[in-house]
């Protein structure tokens, strides 16, 4: 197949930038929304019928107002970049592959490398947060949709993160997995286990002032954010290298993998409420089709767990809409690929 010619660059992993093939700016947009609508194109996977395209950024117009601007709008972008756009009269979608080079589809592919060298580069490619600063203040559902989109590229660039953390730790390269877990940390500055990640590789790297500082910093951020204090682990830990005690001979957060293995069978399983039963034949055979962007995102976070770094993950959504069916799945496909993970579940009166 022949490789198609990218005639220019689009970078959306921190501020927007179009660039022409040889890196100079590409100018001739219309308006912020032509350029949010290439953006919105180039990371969805799917064809976008036009009526949503016009509801997203026109929502405030009529119909018909909106699927006219919407028209004049993919002119526009058509005229800029050609051969950019696929459309019909009910379905529009980035040509792919892309006449562009796309940072978010590069970084995508390599974040789910094995090879370090590739998530290396993948957290290079992260700038920030996507489509940094820009907003559309009369579309407030693009930008609804653009909080979501943002905390799932975010979530990524963690994923990386902590691959690489963890490989360095196990490479018993402490300097390099230092530098990761401190961009980590930038990121969400109010993960304690991260932060006790710090105090190690800084004390292991015989920074001990710093680490001890290190603890403040994370006390500090704690009272303030979140009106705790640090957890025992972490007073532990705090005094350990205080007395010259801490050693560090891998990674300080084994993969949850190898914890659940290591530990003793209770018959945990037995005294679970049935939220999750295991499924009929007809329900494993029959293919869950939607919501594959959520069940993405659902194992994203639960690669991170895998690699020690857990958090929390709310599904929400109106009564009906399908929240109970998508955990179901991400449960059964998730103990399909990891049969000593363990589903417990409850539920409790809304009021």
């Amino acid at each position: 197949m022949t490789e198609i010619e990218k005639i220019g660059r689009l970078y959306m992993l921190g501020p927007v930038q179009i660039e022409r093939a040889d890196g100079s700016p590409l100018h001739g947009f219309e308006s912020r929304k032509a350029v949010a609508l290439l953006c919105y194109l180039a990371v969805q996977p799917q064809p976008a019928s036009r009526t949503h395209l016009a509801d997203l950024f026109w929502g405030e117009k009529s119909e018909e107002r909106g699927r006219g601007n919407l028209s004049r709008v993919l002119h526009n972008i058509s005229s800029i970049l050609p051969n950019c756009l696929q459309t019909d009269r009910h379905l529009v979608q980035l040509r792919r592959p892309s006449v562009l080079w796309i940072d978010t589809e590069v970084f995508h592919d390599l974040a789910r490398s094995p090879e370090v060298e590739d998530l290396a580069v993948a957290a290079t490619l992260y700038q920030g947060d996507l489509m940094a600063d820009f907003y559309l203040d009369d579309s407030p559902q693009f930008e609804t949709w653009l909080v979501a989109e943002r905390e799932s590229w975010h979530l990524e660039f963690r994923q990386v993160l902590q691959k690489l953390v963890n490989h360095y730790l196990q490479d018993r390269d402490y300097r390099q997995g230092l530098n990761y877990a401190r961009q980590l940390l930038t990121l969400d500055p109010w993960r304690e286990e991260v932060h006790r990640q710090v105090m190690q590789l800084l004390a292991v790297t015989g920074q001990r002032s710093a680490a001890l500082t290190q603890y403040e910093t994370c006390r500090r951020i704690l009272a303030e954010e979140l009106a705790v204090e640090p957890a025992l682990e972490t007073m532990t830990l705090y005094e350990q290298i205080r007395d010259g005690q801490v050693r560090l001979e891998s990674s300080p957060y084994p993969p949850l993998s190898e914890a659940l293995s290591s530990a003793p069978a209770i018959g945990v399983s037995s005294l679970l409420p049935a939220l999750f039963p295991a499924p009929s034949v007809s329900a494993v055979d029959t293919p869950f089709v939607a919501r594959q962007q959520e069940l993405e995102q659902l194992n994203n976070f639960l690669d991170l767990a895998l690699t020690g770094a857990g958090s929390v993950a709310f599904v929400m959504g109106e009564a009906g809409s399908g929240k109970t069916a998508l955990v179901q799945e991400f449960a059964r496909r998730a103990q399909m690929q990891h049969p000593e993970l363990i589903v417990a579940g409850g539920n409790c009166n809304a009021y």
